[in-house]
């Protein structure tokens, strides 16, 4: 889908301004999305399943095969955006995340 220009006129500051806002605003909306999902265990649960396993955090990506190489390192790079988003939206996520993980596995 194709993103449609915020200004219409680069040289006016006035439609500058205003779209500089309105892409803030929006930003701002995508950070407390992720903090709301952030702000339950389940959420970040859910998170750390998804950057540890499904991005494969913390594992290699190298194999003998350049076209998984590329692929692991691929869904890598998705879980590095990822963990950048976490911290941006809430700096105390990620290590809590760890923290409850480990307290899980202690009960099991």
């Amino acid at each position: 889908m194709a993103e449609r220009s915020l200004v219409k006129n680069a040289a006016d500051p006035e439609q500058v301004e205003a779209a500089a806002e309105k892409e803030a605003d929006v930003r701002n909306v995508e950070l407390n999305d992720l903090r709301s999902i952030l702000a339950t265990n389940g959420g970040r649960r859910f998170i750390l399943r998804v950057i540890s396993e499904v991005c494969g955090y913390g594992r290699t990506g190298w194999s003998m095969d350049s076209r998984v190489s590329d692929y692991n390192l691929a869904r890598s790079d998705l879980g590095l955006e990822l963990l950048a988003e976490v911290n941006l939206a809430d700096r105390d996520a990620w290590p809590l995340a760890l923290r409850e993980a480990r307290l899980s596995e202690g009960k099991k």
